[in-house]
């Protein structure tokens, strides 16, 4: 579905325009010049069934997940042509920026029979959003309801032509498909205002926000589909300086982010900078973009996840006056399920913690359909909580390395921001969030066991803190001070 919904966005999103579009005017505003965004997808030349290839190979995705969807798309199209559309337009207003929703433009002799072709489209991308159309002077207007009678009411009302914002996006290259993007300088000037004057940190640029939407006027993609191979983007600035500042700013970027390579070249041509690549680069390099942007938030998540769980375990001690035991037992002394059950009430999961048979296994049949739920709050990047690397870590004279032994604040002499509660072990230590037992490292070989093949390790501290490890900041001698609870050692880390 997501691959589905990726592709039919592709479809209705590449490209701009390169012909004038319907005239039209909004009293001393004119409505074209709230503009953002423009687009073009040639028909004529549209080969779905090769872009998926081609975005399969590149961003290593399965083709026969893709095939299906393009031999849709291609289907579709083939109507289109049918009913004599060669291309589709787009545009997003303003209005319409926040929900990212656009207006669909295409010349037709028969605009009843492309709307009841286009409109299921336009409903599976865009949801609920109420639906409107027009017709004027050969052009089938599809969009937002509210966009589409402003468009008709500018055009009704004979006011001055406001389509200079549309030719200025309008390019007359060769390519098939573009994309161009160019905020209203208002917009960019009320931008410069809000954003941030400095260099972000997390960014390696040395134009801080603010510069970046002062300088930058508009930037638009140039994108050549199978057979043809070849993609342009092209920056225009503010003078051929500023196009100079930001192809240095670009190569730079392109340097210092391990997902862009050597197969984008930067060059400066007047007042723009130009990135050449090729689309299978350009889709795969944003696709590990994509992949790293997951990931970081998935360690959000995580660490947020961490965050709850501890605060679950300050409540829970709160409300015992200690923290969970590592496991539920049995009346004959068995371990049942995990610690992790103990908490489910302090997550708001006290559905889940009353459908559990708490004198049962956590592998027994009545246990099973409950074992098998997925739980967020147990989620990693490695797993989504049904199965959990969530781990208590134990080694000798940390919490939990005694069973009998009181496991409560007044345990912790080393200090609560000192001592580690919980940590993500590597993916092949996960267990069934029920089952009960403790991650039992190896103390002679601390690090490695902790770490595994991993560079940084997410804990929770007894504090209800959440950090990361660096393995290259921890020896053996800090982790172990870190992971008892009354060695008297001094952690620094």
């Amino acid at each position: 579905m997501a691959i589905s919904r990726i592709l039919l966005v592709l479809a209705a999103a590449l490209g701009v325009f390169e012909r004038p579009a319907p005239a039209q005017a909004a009293g001393d505003v004119p409505w074209s010049d709230q503009i953002v965004a423009a687009a073009r997808l040639n028909l004529r030349t549209l080969d779905a069934a090769a872009t998926g290839r081609l975005i399969a190979d590149a961003a290593s995705v399965d083709a026969g997940d893709i095939a299906p969807t393009a031999n849709k798309i291609d289907e579709f199209v083939a109507e289109l042509r049918a009913l004599g559309c060669t291309d589709v337009y787009l545009a997003i207003h303003t209005s319409d920026m926040l929900r990212g929703v656009a207006t669909v433009l295409i010349q037709t002799d028969d605009p009843d029979s492309v709307r009841q072709r286009i409109e299921p489209l336009w409903k599976s991308i865009y949801g609920q959003t109420e639906l409107d159309s027009n017709v004027d002077s050969g052009w089938l207007i599809l969009g937002p309801a509210t966009t589409v009678k402003t468009w008709t009411s500018a055009t009704d009302s004979g006011a001055t032509n406001g389509s200079q914002r549309w030719r200025e996006l309008i390019r007359g290259d060769d390519e098939d498909s573009q994309l161009a993007i160019a905020l209203p300088n208002d917009m960019r000037q009320t931008l410069a205002a809000m954003w941030p004057q400095q260099p972000l940190k997390s960014l390696p640029s040395k134009l801080s926000p603010a510069q970046w939407v002062q300088i930058v006027k508009s930037a638009r993609v140039a994108l050549s589909l199978p057979p043809q191979n070849d993609t342009v983007i092209q920056i225009e600035t503010a003078d051929a300086d500023a196009a100079t500042t930001v192809a240095d700013e670009l190569t730079h970027l392109r340097s210092s982010l391990d997902w862009i390579d050597d197969r984008w070249s930067v060059s400066t041509d007047g007042p723009s900078a130009i990135i050449q690549t090729s689309p299978d680069a350009l889709i795969e390099q944003l696709a590990a973009a994509v992949g790293n942007l997951n990931q970081r938030s998935m360690r959000l998540r995580t660490m947020n996840n961490l965050k709850q769980i501890g605060l679950a375990m300050h409540n829970h001690h709160a409300a015992f006056e200690a923290f969970p035991d590592a496991a539920i037992r049995g009346a004959a002394g068995g371990e049942l399920l995990s610690w992790r059950v103990k908490l489910l009430p302090f997550l708001e999961q006290q559905a889940l913690y009353k459908a559990i048979r708490r004198d049962a296994a956590w592998d027994a049949e009545v246990n099973r359909q409950v074992t098998q739920t997925v739980v967020p709050n147990f989620g990693t990047p490695d797993h989504n909580g049904q199965m959990t690397n969530i781990r208590i870590p134990v080694i000798p004279g940390s919490m939990y390395a005694d069973p009998a032994a009181s496991k409560s604040f007044r345990s912790i002499t080393d200090g609560t921001s000192n001592t580690i509660a919980l940590a993500v072990a590597p993916a092949d230590q996960a267990v069934p969030w029920t089952r009960p037992g403790l991650w039992k490292l190896d103390a002679d070989r601390l690090v490695e066991s902790f770490f595994g093949d991993r560079d940084t390790v997410p804990v929770l501290m007894f504090d209800g803190a959440a950090i990361v490890l660096d393995r290259a900041k921890v020896d053996a001698e800090t982790l172990q001070g870190m992971l008892t609870i009354a060695g008297g050692e001094v952690v620094q880390w």
